[in-house]
C-alpha cells in the first residue's frame, strides 16, 4: 500500500495491487487489443475466420471487415463461455469442500453454527 494525498490534504491508502492489475481487462481480457491470447490456439480462430469467409464470400473491404468482426465476436463468446464454466466449476468445488467439511464436523459432534433456532 502507498499513501496518496488528496485535495483536502488528507492522506489515504491506495492498494498497489490494484494499480498493477487495473488494466488487465484491457490487456488480457474481453477488451484486449489482441483477439487470440497467447494461451489460446490461433489455428482454432483461423478456422472460424476461414469458414466464415468461405460461407459469406466477402466482395469488398466492408464485407471483409464485417467477417473479421463476426469471427472476433464468436471467439470472444467462446472465451466467455469457457471462463463462465471455469467459474462455476470453481464455485462448485468450493461449495463441495465446504459441505464435506460441515458434514464431517456435524458427524463428529462439533457445532457449525451459533444459531440454535
Amino acid at each position: 500500500m502507498k499513501l496518496v494525498k488528496n485535495s483536502s490534504t488528507k492522506s489515504k491508502q491506495v492498494n498497489s495491487n490494484y494499480d498493477s492489475s487495473k488494466y488487465n481487462a484491457v490487456k488480457y481480457g474481453i477488451f484486449s487489443k489482441y483477439t487470440v491470447m497467447h494461451w489460446e490456439n490461433k489455428d482454432d480462430y483461423d478456422s472460424i475466420l476461414y469458414d466464415l469467409i468461405e460461407e459469406y464470400q466477402p466482395n469488398n473491404i466492408t464485407e471483409r471487415h464485417l467477417i473479421v468482426e463476426l469471427a472476433n465476436i464468436i471467439w470472444s463468446k467462446m472465451r466467455l463461455k469457457y471462463a463462465e464454466k471455469a467459474s462455476f466449476q470453481s464455485i462448485a468445488s468450493t461449495a463441495s469442500k465446504f459441505t464435506t467439511a460441515t458434514s464431517s464436523a456435524k458427524n463428529s459432534g462439533i457445532r457449525t453454527s451459533t444459531y440454535s433456532g
